[in-house]
């Protein structure tokens, strides 16, 4: 596919780092799983220094209606007036679906556009059963720009969150990059000890990448400054950036979390104001154990992500039909692709 990461490999802009990834892997330094999933052909060019953990989490039932297409589609089917997430924008929702789904409705950049159209669907569906005027406004005010430039918003941005304190019919989607960001999730389940977290698909999004030019005539120097990205003084640092892909580092999180005085207060959209403090080790162990599992890797093009949420503004405007921005959508990776 025609994305910028695979161009400059191609190119061989990138040095390969394959021996010294490997490396780290086998002396036990670095997480296999999260490695392996931005290797390119089996080779290692770059190296992410941290990831981010996206999980929908409720109780089982609610959780188990978003497991795919097919499954939020029946739920709707049976409860046309049910709610299967918090207030989001319809933008917000398709996102989330496509990144989601996204392994399974396209094949080296070539789209489903059957899929591209149910996505669509089935995000206005999940949307009209609970529409949110406020969250509208904040994707046309703040959020869209944030999710187009690639910075500061993922798919799976706190979507939910605070409801589910008083809310236990719905699913919240949270995307994990650190223990302060799962602290409020944590919070709602001493509320609710019925309801538990579950990684969406086995996904991680790789955060920080690392790779040297290969006419660098620096490299030793470059290859310094990433062994001190990965050193344990700067990995177990909360910088909201992403979990540590350093294994001992990943491992600590549970004891620094359960030992922090920590409190945050937080309050949505005129709600009530909510204190709380950090997780405790049994809770930031299951988001560890979770991100040792998670084996696949999320990376979304830049061009891909924008020309999907521009069809789905089309769609939203009702310019045009969901199979009409599907279209469009295929038709513009088909020239990307070729270029």
């Amino acid at each position: 596919m025609n994305d910028f990461r695979l161009d400059i490999i191609g190119r061989g802009v990138l040095e390969d780092l394959t021996d010294d990834v490997q490396q780290l892997v086998s002396d036990g330094t670095i997480l296999e799983n999260v490695v392996k999933g931005t290797a390119v052909d089996g080779k290692n060019y770059e190296l992410p220094a941290a990831f981010s953990l996206p999980v929908y989490y409720g109780t089982q039932e609610t959780i188990k209606r978003l497991d795919t297409l097919e499954s939020i589609t029946q739920y709707m089917e049976e409860n046309p007036n049910g709610r299967v997430l918090g207030a989001a924008s319809l933008q917000q929702v398709a996102y989330l679906l496509f990144a989601a789904n996204y392994q399974d409705i396209q094949e080296n950049g070539v789209f489903s556009q059957e899929a591209l159209v149910r996505i669509l669907e089935t995000a206005k569906v999940i949307w009209d059963a609970n529409p949110s005027e406020a969250m509208e406004e904040a994707w046309n005010t703040g959020f869209s720009s944030q999710v187009t430039s690639g910075k500061g918003m993922s798919a799976f941005a706190s979507i939910g969150m605070d409801e589910l304190y008083d809310d236990t019919d719905i699913t919240g989607v949270n995307d994990i990059n650190g223990i302060s960001s799962m602290a409020m999730m944590f919070d709602i389940f001493t509320k609710h000890p019925e309801m538990t977290a579950e990684n969406v698909n086995n996904m991680y999004t790789p955060a920080n990448r690392m790779g040297i030019n290969s006419s660098s005539s620096q490299k030793e120097l470059a290859k310094d400054f990433m062994e001190t990205v990965l050193s344990d003084e700067i990995q177990v640092g909360d910088y909201l950036e992403g979990l540590p892909v350093r294994v001992e580092s990943l491992e600590k999180l549970p004891q620094i979390s359960d030992a922090s005085d920590m409190t945050i207060s937080t309050s949505y959209d005129g709600g009530p104001s909510r204190d709380y403090g950090m997780p405790s080790a049994d809770q930031v162990q299951q988001i560890v154990d979770m991100a040792k599992q998670a084996d696949t890797s999320l990376l979304i093009d830049r061009t891909v992500r924008n020309t999907f949420l521009e069809c789905v503004e089309n769609y939203a405007g009702g310019d045009v039909s969901a199979q009409e921005a599907a279209q469009d959508m295929s038709d513009k990776m088909e020239l990307y692709l070729a270029e």
